[in-house]
C-alpha cells in the first residue's frame, strides 16, 4: 500500500506480540490511511441536504423504500416457505379433499 509505512509493524509482529504491541500497529495503520487523499467530486462524499434538499422528499424517499423492501422480502420468504414445504400446505391438497360441489 502506498504511504502505509510498516516499520516494527509486519506479520510477524501481529503473530509474535513481544516485538510490537498490537496497538502500536493499528494506531500506525490509521495515521496512515488518514493521510489518503480525500475525493471531493465523489458521490460517496456529498454532503446529504444537497441529495434531499425537502423533509418531505426525504420522507417520501424512505417510506418508499421501506415498502419496496417490505414487499420484496415478503415475496421472497413466501417462495422459500412454500419451495420447503411443497406437497403439505392447504393450496397443495385441496384437490383430494373438496369435491366437485353440487351448486343447487
Amino acid at each position: 500500500m502506498a504511504g502505509v509505512s510498516t516499520s516494527g509493524c509486519s506479520v510477524t509482529s501481529f503473530a509474535n506480540a513481544t516485538d510490537v504491541p498490537i496497538a502500536d500497529c493499528l494506531v500506525r495503520l490509521q495515521a496512515s490511511f488518514l493521510r489518503l487523499p480525500y475525493a471531493r467530486g465523489s458521490p460517496a462524499n456529498t454532503r446529504p441536504s444537497s441529495l434531499i434538499k425537502r423533509n418531505y422528499v426525504f420522507l417520501t424517499t424512505v417510506f418508499v423504500g421501506a415498502f419496496a423492501v417490505q414487499m420484496s422480502f415478503d415475496s421472497a420468504s413466501d417462495k422459500v416457505w412454500d419451495s420447503i414445504n411443497r406437497g403439505r400446505q392447504w393450496k397443495d391438497i385441496k384437490h383430494k379433499y373438496v369435491e366437485g360441489g353440487d351448486d343447487e
